[in-house]
């Protein structure tokens, strides 16, 4: 080992908080280096939603939110790219410092260049190439110098290299079209991403390599909720109606404690397998939140997604999350969750979606033509507001709550099995 290798390990363990004799082995803690990652990938999926409302009019087109759906997704696989990278091959070295730097910074200048008009999208798309050379690279030197890699690993490696060189020559393929071909060309290139999704093939993740996985995808989703409050507190006006922060604070607070709650108490790292639907779902929770704080923006500045109100957006986005948890079933310690948990789960998530549907307008033309306790024309939508973020708040923290009496049953029940379990065991001894 050369002084530059040395210095690089050295520099690399320092990064991730671990001594420098650990330093070619698998990770089983998120590193520091990879919570900034984190960090900038979170702060350019929030770069991406102000094309949202960079708009004309008041009126968000289908386009419009396909921009803004197109980029995350391109982010997300980017990110896949490199949990997988460092879960499957660990700490390196200098290099790895190197080759991930410059992938942030491509990162945030290829957000930068986003808008519905794509008047940068030359910018936008050799910052995509580059990112999918530069990652390439970095795979091509890591398995270069492994000392002994196995079959699965020489398998990857490839498969990875050449997704992600079609990829590139997809996009760069895209430069000599029309603006419509080249652009079902980069969608062509962005599906042709998901290939990474199968890397480990049917591997299972050893102990050390579950507990990153688990630990890296919860670090996405907490930066991603501590994002969004910061969101809304960037849009607290300096009036004193406080209600609608107070209402939302609440919500992403609310919902945030379900997700821990989810993880601390009921995941099971070892379903994990080889880990790619965990992050899959992962990945969808994360699209969930941004949207949150996306229907947060509608509804503050008076936006319409398509028709739909932001306010209404807000709580669909509140459903659709908190239906997705069903999505952690296989996962859950305790293989068989009551079926009154999930029929409250679902409940829960309908009386909030309730509110994007006609029930809401029909309320509030009840209260208008009727003058139902004083409410007048002009006050009518303010209270239908307010009283869709209360149903909204309830239904979150009735959801914690029962999560956590459903939680404390499961408990119960599987003490209770054990034991009898431990008692039969027992009375065959006996019985020999």
């Amino acid at each position: 080992m050369n002084n530059f290798e040395r210095i690089g390990n050295k520099l690399y363990a320092l990064a991730a908080g671990k001594k420098s004799s650990r330093a070619h082995q698998s990770l089983s803690k998120a590193t520091l280096v990879e919570l900034f990652f984190d960090l900038v990938l979170v702060f350019c999926i929030r770069t991406i939603g102000s094309v949202l409302t960079d708009i004309e009019g008041s009126n968000i087109d289908w386009y419009t939110y396909y921009t803004f759906c197109f980029t995350f997704v391109l982010l997300i696989q980017i990110w896949f790219n490199s949990t997988v990278f460092m879960n499957r091959l660990g700490v390196g070295g200098l290099p790895d410092i190197v080759f991930l730097f410059t992938t942030m910074f491509l990162l945030i200048v290829m957000t930068q260049a986003i808008s519905t008009s794509w008047e940068h999208y030359a910018i936008y798309n050799i910052c995509w190439v580059l990112i999918t050379v530069n990652m390439a690279v970095h795979w091509l030197i890591r398995y270069r110098h492994m000392a002994h890699p196995t079959e699965q690993m020489k398998r990857d490696t490839r498969m990875v290299i050449l997704a992600l060189g079609i990829q590139a020559l997809l996009v760069l393929a895209s430069h000599a079209l029309p603006k419509n071909p080249a652009q079902i060309v980069c969608l062509i290139a962005l599906l042709s991403g998901f290939s990474f999704w199968n890397v480990g093939g049917k591997d299972e993740l050893n102990e050390e390599n579950r507990e990153h996985l688990t630990e890296r995808c919860a670090l996405l989703m907490v930066i991603m909720f501590g994002e969004t409050l910061i969101n809304f507190g960037a849009k607290v006006g300096t009036d004193l109606d406080l209600f609608r922060p107070i209402m939302h604070f609440l919500i992403i607070a609310g919902m945030f404690l379900i997700y821990i709650n989810e993880i601390a108490n009921l995941f099971d790292t070892d379903s994990l397998h080889g880990g790619r639907l965990y992050m899959a779902i992962s990945a969808w929770l994360t699209f969930c939140v941004a949207n949150l704080s996306v229907g947060y923006e509608l509804a503050t500045e008076g936006f319409s997604l398509m028709g739909l109100g932001g306010n209404a957006f807000f709580c669909l986005c509140i459903a659709i999350y908190l239906l997705s948890f069903l999505l952690f079933l296989p996962f859950n310690k305790y293989k068989h969750p009551s079926k009154k948990w999930i029929v409250a789960r679902i409940i829960a998530s309908l009386l909030v979606l309730m509110q994007t549907s006609t029930v809401v307008s029909a309320a509030q033309s009840f209260l208008t033509e009727t003058g139902f306790l004083g409410v007048t024309a002009e006050t009518a939508e303010i209270v239908m507001v307010r009283v869709m973020m209360i149903i909204a708040v309830i239904a979150v923290y009735a959801v914690m709550v029962i999560d956590r009496i459903a939680l404390r049953r499961a408990k119960a029940k599987a003490a209770l099995e054990a034991s009898e379990d431990n008692e039969m065991a027992e009375s065959a001894l006996t019985g020999e």
